[in-house]
This record gives structure tokens, C-alpha cells and sequence, in this order.
């Protein structure tokens, strides 16, 4: 299992996302929340404690199977 995800919208989509199917809709906010979770993840693997992750959010998120990149 993995949680490499991508927003079912390319970056340049002009178009109102609200607008679209609570299914994409709701693809695009998961993708979202990984790709921060990653971004967190850099700074935490760095020593730096942020407001998402910290040592029990991480091993949680371990214990689930997510690989963080």
C-alpha cells in the first residue's frame, strides 16, 4: 500500500473545483493532505517538530503502511 496520490485536477485547472463531483472533489482534498503530510514529513525528518506531524503522528501514520518520500 502506498499513499503516493495525485489531485484528479492538473495544476493549472481553471475551472471552479467546488463545481465537480463530491467524489473529485474529495480525491483533490486527499491528494492535497498527502502532499502536505509529505512536505511536513521533510521538515520532521529534519528535527523540526510542525503543527501536523510529531514522533506519535509518524509512527501512527508508519503503522498504517504510509511511506513517506
Amino acid at each position: 500500500m502506498h499513499y503516493n496520490v495525485q489531485s484528479p485536477f492538473p495544476d493549472d485547472f481553471l475551472g471552479d473545483i467546488e463545481d465537480q463531483s463530491a467524489e473529485l472533489v474529495e480525491a483533490h482534498r486527499f491528494a492535497k493532505w498527502v502532499k502536505r503530510i509529505h512536505s511536513e514529513y521533510r521538515s520532521y525528518a529534519t528535527g523540526k517538530e510542525g503543527r501536523m506531524l510529531n514522533d506519535a503522528r509518524v509512527m501512527q501514520l508508519r503503522e498504517i503502511g504510509f511511506q513517506f518520500v
